[in-house]
């Protein structure tokens, strides 16, 4: 089943990758005690609704310089990949800042990008840097030696633009269209907020005393900027009892920023090293 299978990938998600989110502040109390509209919808009036929101976000985010996020993603079930050359990249609670950089108002991107991920503790999990060539990598994994081959330099980016969460998001909701049970939207003048119930056949998970019936996603977005604010997987069980799966909070987006002097040092001491490591790798 589709949805599962995507489900599924959130315990290893992050370890190969960069990361880079549209994010803004969040709190639902006031949401909560201010809904104008509540109504059940189909997938195919989410998809219109969602498109309004993706246009917004992506004008929102497309203003030169560079975009700051930070997010925090709880993951209750990831895996530690123990005795793997990965062990140690990913946490049950993961802190992730990114910098991206937009080349101009058109939201063209241009090649250079900064991502730290942290433990709840602060401790850095991974590093990874590119430059305004698109020459860097994932410094963590160069540590360990498993990019020793490739200058991982990036594709020509000269006609790639920004996208945003909603743009994912989207995309996911056609992919999977056929597995939605019901849909539920919630909405004022702020924000809107989207639940999701996946159907699937009862399966037994590890992570769970009862049979998984299906897997409900609640996410919010922010109207004035379209950003996705937080998201919720919960596993339905046999009972109606429902158990998180992972979450998220996207805690701040900041485009158009110009990078403080610590973060840009951080940056060139992690592309200096990435150098370091693929000279001495060749």
């Amino acid at each position: 089943m589709t949805i599962l299978k995507n489900i599924k990938k959130i315990i290893t998600v992050g370890v190969l990758l960069l990361i880079f989110a549209s994010l803004a502040r969040t709190s639902n109390t006031a949401f909560a005690q201010d809904i104008v509209m509540s109504e059940s919808i189909t997938p195919e009036q989410l998809v219109l609704k969602l498109e309004v929101l993706e246009k917004t976000n992506i004008a929102y985010l497309s203003q030169t310089g560079w975009i700051e996020s930070v997010t925090v993603r709880v993951n209750p079930f990831a895996d530690p990949m123990k005795g793997t050359p990965y062990e140690g990249l990913t946490s049950d609670y993961m802190i992730e800042e990114s910098w991206i950089y937009v080349a101009d108002a058109d939201g063209k991107l241009g090649k250079a990008s900064f991502v730290m991920m942290r433990d709840k503790a602060g401790n850095v999990l991974q590093i990874s840097a590119a430059n305004d060539s698109g020459e860097g990598g994932n410094l963590t994994l160069l540590r360990r030696g498993l990019l020793p081959d490739s200058s991982e330099s990036a594709p020509d980016m000269d006609v790639i633009t920004l996208k945003s969460q909603v743009s994912q998001f989207l995309a996911d909701l056609v992919r999977n269209m056929a597995d939605i049970a019901k849909i539920q939207v919630d909405e004022n003048d702020q924000r809107v907020i989207v639940e999701i119930q996946y159907r699937m056949d009862a399966l037994d998970f590890e992570q769970f005393a009862e049979p998984v019936i299906a897997f409900s996603q609640k996410t919010t977005f922010d109207k004035a900027t379209g950003n996705i604010l937080e998201g919720r997987t919960n596993a339905v069980l046999a009972s109606g009892k429902t158990e998180l799966w992972s979450s998220y909070q996207n805690i701040k987006n900041e485009p158009a920023v110009s990078m403080p002097a610590d973060t840009a040092e951080a940056m060139l001491a992690a592309l200096e090293e990435i150098r370091q490591l693929r000279l001495s790798n060749e």
